[in-house]
């Protein structure tokens, strides 16, 4: 029934699925339920050793490693460890509790000491348009006057100034 009904790419998917299976952000009990049906539905049968090499190696490293400490003798005692472990890792994540720092380097820390940083007085300066930048870079001013249209620009810049602050324009 199999041969006929089943299409031949299934079984390799099956087998190839099995052998890239690891426990990723899954938890042990799901990890190993996933190994068992993927056992189940290739067909294939494998002693208690390989199929507990198998588990051990698709096991998180952080896992693997607090499994590895201990000693068990069948597939069960290995599923069990790897479950208390996965407990008190989830555990000790759970107590460590971080606090930002004062040289935190998230945006929105960063936004706050600048903006909350040292409050100027608000002052008169003068403050041209970018075209007007651009256009006198290239060029040597040979008096230390601004330009006609630089003087306006200061003018009105320093009366929207100091409408902001409530005194009166220059």
């Amino acid at each position: 029934m199999r041969r006929r009904f089943v299409p031949a790419y299934y079984s390799r998917d099956l087998h190839l699925r099995l052998k890239h299976l690891v426990q990723g952000d899954r938890s042990v009990d799901e990890y190993f339920q996933e190994m068992e049906m993927c056992l189940l539905r290739t067909g294939i049968t494998e002693d208690e050793e390989s199929t507990m090499a198998r588990v051990f190696v698709g096991l998180n490293k952080s896992i693997a490693n607090k499994v590895d400490m201990t000693s068990y003798t069948d597939l069960n005692e290995l599923v069990h460890f790897a479950k208390r472990a996965e407990r008190q890792l989830a555990e000790s994540n759970k107590s460590r509790v971080t606090f930002p720092t004062a040289n935190s380097t998230t945006p929105w820390r960063n936004q706050q000491q600048l903006g909350s940083g040292s409050r100027t007085p608000f002052t008169s300066r003068s403050v041209s348009s970018p075209t007007k930048q651009s256009e006198s870079k290239g060029k040597a001013n040979s008096s230390n006057q601004p330009s006609s249209s630089a003087a306006a620009t200061q003018r009105k810049t320093s009366k929207i100034e100091c409408f902001k602050c409530g005194g009166h324009g220059a």
